[in-house]
């Protein structure tokens, strides 16, 4: 069924509300962002990068010059 609601309505409406992060338990949230963290920083390995020559970091290890290049594209995360 469709619904229409006014703005103010729909603003007082609990399902809009956001989630806060503390109605989560860090005991819970804790293993799901380390899993998501890690399946992230994995597919970055072997995906093309710009910022290295447009060749995967995994890839680009294999040569002194792309060793050098994924060294800097580290430094440039952890400084930014």
């Amino acid at each position: 069924m469709t619904e229409i609601q006014a703005v103010d309505q729909m603003r007082a409406s609990p399902q809009n509300e956001p989630t806060r992060a503390s109605d989560s338990s860090p005991d819970v949230a804790r293993p799901i962002v380390h899993a998501m963290l890690d399946k992230q920083y994995r597919e970055t390995l072997d995906k093309p990068l710009g910022i290295i020559g447009n060749i995967s970091p995994r890839a680009a290890v294999k040569t002194a010059e792309g060793r050098d290049k994924v060294a800097d594209w580290l430094k440039f995360l952890e400084n930014r």
